[in-house]
């Protein structure tokens, strides 16, 4: 395994967040991993080398996410810095109770009910209008 180049780029330099795009696309020029030392990381600037990161969770863990041990200890325990078997229990817990279903049931309604105010409801009732035969003459004004 070959040594991945090194950039002397500080990811929160004031020029840095507020035009991120040019030093991204040096990096990524550099190669599918850079090592940061102002930063004490590796970025991986390619979208396959990510996609390979995020499903070898052996490799690279999720446990220590952040830049620093403060954020990362705040963060034990979520979904967001966890590895399996854990990850795993806590996603299909936010999975079951977030779906659509789950919180329809939550809020009284049926999962597939649409509310008075979504664009299909506002939809129907529009088209129901315009088939409607008119008002009955005895709902209209006429000068008596």
């Amino acid at each position: 395994m070959s040594t991945p180049p090194t950039s002397d780029v500080d990811l929160f330099a004031d020029d840095v967040v507020l035009d991120p795009y040019p030093v991204f696309t040096g990096l990524r020029e550099q190669g599918p991993v850079v090592h940061l030392p102002r930063n004490d990381v590796y970025a991986l600037t390619r979208y396959d080398v990510v996609r390979d990161s995020l499903a070898d969770w052996e490799s690279f863990s999720s446990a220590s996410i952040a830049f620093n041990p403060m954020a990362n200890e705040a963060l034990t325990g979520t979904s967001l810095a966890s590895d399996p078997p854990v990850h795993t229990q806590l996603r299909a817990t936010l999975t079951e109770n977030l779906s659509p279903g789950h919180c329809a049931a939550s809020r009284g309604r049926s999962p597939r009910r649409p509310t008075p105010s979504s664009p299909i409801s506002s939809r129907r009732a529009r088209s129901r209008r315009s088939t409607r035969s008119p008002a009955p003459s005895r709902w209209r004004w006429s000068p008596t």
